[in-house]
C-alpha cells in the first residue's frame, strides 16, 4: 500500500506554520489508518508509540 499511495507533500500545495512557509515533507507524515494512508501533523512518531520499554 505504501508504493502506490501519492506522497503527502505531492497532495498538499504549500504548508504554512506560524506564518512561516515550510516544507510539507517536514510537517507532514504518512500513517496508516482502518481507511488507508493518512497524511498527518502534529502527532506522536509510530517509533514512540511502539517502544519497548
Amino acid at each position: 500500500m505504501t508504493y502506490v499511495r501519492q506522497p503527502c507533500h505531492d497532495m498538499i500545495q504549500s504548508c504554512y506554520y506560524a506564518g512561516q512557509l515550510e516544507k510539507c515533507e517536514d510537517i507532514f507524515n504518512p500513517s496508516l489508518t482502518d481507511e488507508g494512508i493518512c497524511c498527518s501533523f502534529n502527532k506522536v512518531k509510530r517509533d514512540f508509540i511502539f517502544r519497548n520499554p
